[in-house]
């Protein structure tokens, strides 16, 4: 697409993103030698930014995440390089298709346009399977042709299209254009800590919600690990909290739902709040209670756990927000892994290794993803498949069994209950994680989490109600003081 010869350092994009039921701007600044990105996207009355400066980066509502998770690297590797090199690549008399390998990343193929050689497609397997790039709309800009039309499909995130309204080719990338953004100096703070009472709340009163306030007005919302500023479609009108743009939301079901956007002007939990910040407005993906709609008017969790260090203690019923971690921390030292959002750690099953989703919002204990089910057999004795749970994108279905061992921060759980997904899509269908790690093994433990430092603390609770509910013992292999 690019005349050999032809000198260009950078584009700049600037178009709309159809999604969900609506529809968002973005601009997208890339230098192309560097493959150094940012991209702007402008949801309804707030924005978001990600991008890459040799490390996969995020920002929204006022917090900054890194990406390090290997299978979240992997597929962000990918993605990169289809919307920087895809669409300069012309193909050959009569080519058809073409296999590209990149370094750790999965391999992409491509598809051609026979009659005017330019990219139709191009793929990937990802972790929660294919993604597929269709090009199309193409559009000069001086001595360069760009797709107009960029549509991107998976079964996690759906449908997505990409608009470009104005592309511009630059000979220079003026670095500042594509600096992270810094965290807002006039954020809100606290002195000392603010702890508040939790609310077990759920079948099994796993799930922990907080007494939260949404512009003032009492709201309670789920604490998820797993989550997002959320409120549902119901609690946003109560709250007149208005939604534009639009957002497809992937879960644990297979399936998608459509969002949009709302602005909180302050959402805060006791002492601990938040300004101006972006909820996502969606279907309420809290079972009614007693035939009446859950009072659940949403869920919080990236957000306060990027701004302040928390501590979840489920045997006090508690959950308290600080501005640092304290020099006398205690409990083993665990480092995690993100995607950029939610996290992972590394545990034990039977003795070996596995790279746990931590995530106080799923009420189990473990459940187990196809892949790493099908690569160790461990399901052989579950039960019948039905269904175990649900949330966003609709059910999880599964079978049930147990495991003879599995170690979490120096405590073993012998014979542990444990479910087998057998979802074929959504967030329970990774490929690279053995599965997730729910508040039914979480509660035997205060959790303190440093999520810009990518660490977190495990003080066992061996003796809390919550716990005795498993067998449960600190294992005999010592573990790793916090530092």
């Amino acid at each position: 697409a690019i005349p050999a010869g032809a000198r260009t350092e950078g584009l700049i994009v600037f178009g709309t993103i159809e999604e969900g039921n609506g529809a968002n701007g973005f601009e997208r600044v890339v230098d192309l030698g560097s493959g150094h990105e940012r991209t702007i996207e402008t949801q309804g009355l707030a924005a978001s930014q990600h991008g890459y400066d040799g490390q996969f980066w995020n920002f929204f509502n006022g917090a900054g995440g890194t990406t390090d998770m290997p299978s979240a690297v992997a597929d962000r590797r990918a993605e990169r390089w289809i919307r920087q090199s895809a669409w300069r690549i012309a193909g050959q008399p009569g080519e058809e298709r073409r296999t590209v390998s990149l370094a750790q990343t999965s391999r992409i193929d491509l598809t051609f346009d026979p009659r005017t050689r330019h990219i139709a497609t191009a793929s990937y397997d990802g972790d929660y399977g294919p993604v597929t790039f269709k090009f199309d709309d193409w559009q000069r800009s001086g001595d360069h042709v760009y797709p107009g039309r960029l549509e991107r499909n998976s079964d996690l995130d759906g449908r997505r299209v990409e608009l470009a309204r104005s592309v511009r080719f630059l000979s220079q990338v003026d670095p500042n254009l594509l600096s992270r953004p810094t965290s807002r100096p006039d954020a809100p703070r606290i002195e000392g800590a603010a702890t508040v009472p939790l609310k077990f709340v759920g079948e099994r009163r796993t799930h922990i919600s907080v007494p939260a306030h949404i512009n003032g007005t009492p709201a309670e919302l789920i604490f998820d690990t797993g989550a997002a500023n959320i409120l549902t479609i119901e609690a946003a009108d109560r709250l007149h909290v208005r939604s534009s743009g639009g957002i497809n939301i992937g879960g644990v079901g297979e399936g998608t739902d459509a969002g949009g956007f709302g602005l909180v002007n302050r959402v805060s939990v006791g002492a601990a709040s938040l300004d101006d910040q972006s909820f996502l407005i969606i279907p309420s993906p809290f079972p009614p209670t007693n035939g009446k709609p859950s009072e659940l008017a949403g869920a919080l969790g990236f957000e306060f756990l990027a701004h302040y260090v928390t501590t979840i203690d489920y045997a006090a019923g508690s959950i308290t927000f600080r501005e640092s971690v304290p020099p006398d921390q205690p409990g083993t030292r665990l480092p995690f892994v993100a995607d950029g959002h939610a996290i992972a750690v590394t545990a034990e099953v039977n003795g070996n290794p596995v790279l746990l989703r931590l995530d106080t919002g799923d009420g189990g204990t473990v459940t187990f993803f196809p892949a790493y089910t099908a690569a160790t057999g461990l399901d052989r004795n579950a039960g019948a498949v039905k269904v175990v749970g649900g949330g966003a994108g609709g059910n999880v279905r599964g079978s049930s069994g147990r495991i003879e061992r599995f170690t979490l921060g120096g405590v073993e759980f012998e014979n542990l209950p444990v479910q087998f997904s057998k979802n074929r899509a959504g967030a329970f269908a990774s490929r690279s994680l053995a599965g997730n790690l729910g508040a039914s093994v979480l509660q035997c433990f205060r959790i303190t989490f440093d999520y810009p430092n990518h660490r977190l603390w495990l003080e066992p609770r061996l003796g809390a109600p919550q716990c005795r509910a498993v067998s449960a013992r600190p294992s005999q292999a010592k573990p790793t003081a916090a530092q």
